[in-house]
């Protein structure tokens, strides 16, 4: 039983990060990533059939594309009661979907918070086809941003209170499933 909690309870404190996301810094992030993730995804020579997008923020997933014939939103059960932007809701170590089904799959800040980010990254690589793309998006633990968010930490700020993943670290991740990392944009 508390196995089975534990791995429910995969975000932490999504209504504080919600809250955070809409404050003026949360939405400038926001607004300047918005263009890099489109740029990564459109910037794809694998097949524009399938795409996944998972986020800590389900609202404030940036992409709405039209190139893709089928767009999914999944979200965890701790981000219940966003069925307008959701279209399920499950853990994120266990999607519900088919092995190598997805072209392309957007991770948006969701590795910094969920308990188990290579469980999630695991799962990903199971439904991802071959050469599909993943495109991972998160604060660089090292920009001006994150240090100021080391105050942040401090002062138990739900944003803050996350896992602090290197590029090199999710590049490691990555290439142990098979990955390689074709860009990297700040």
């Amino acid at each position: 039983l508390s196995i089975r909690r534990q791995r429910q309870m995969c975000i932490r404190d999504s209504p504080a990060l919600r809250q955070w996301f809409k404050s003026p810094m949360g939405r400038t992030i926001l607004n300047e990533e918005q263009p890099l993730i489109c740029q990564a995804v459109h910037e794809t020579s694998v097949a524009h059939y399938n795409l996944l997008k998972l986020s800590v923020i389900p609202e404030g997933c940036p992409l709405e594309t039209e190139d893709f014939r089928r767009q999914y939103h999944l979200g965890s059960p701790a981000q219940y009661g966003f069925s307008q932007v959701l279209d399920a809701i499950c853990d994120f170590q266990q999607l519900p979907i088919a092995n190598e089904s997805q072209d392309v799959v957007v991770l948006h800040h969701l590795l910094e918070f969920v308990e188990n980010p290579h469980w999630v990254l695991r799962e990903i690589e199971r439904v991802i086809v071959p050469h599909g793309k993943v495109v991972v998006c998160g604060i660089n633990p090292y920009s001006l941003l994150a240090l100021r968010g080391l105050l942040g930490r401090v002062k138990r700020s739900a944003m803050w209170q996350n896992h602090r993943l290197s590029i090199h670290r999710v590049s490691d991740w990555l290439s142990l499933l098979g990955f390689e990392v074709n860009d990297v944009s700040y």
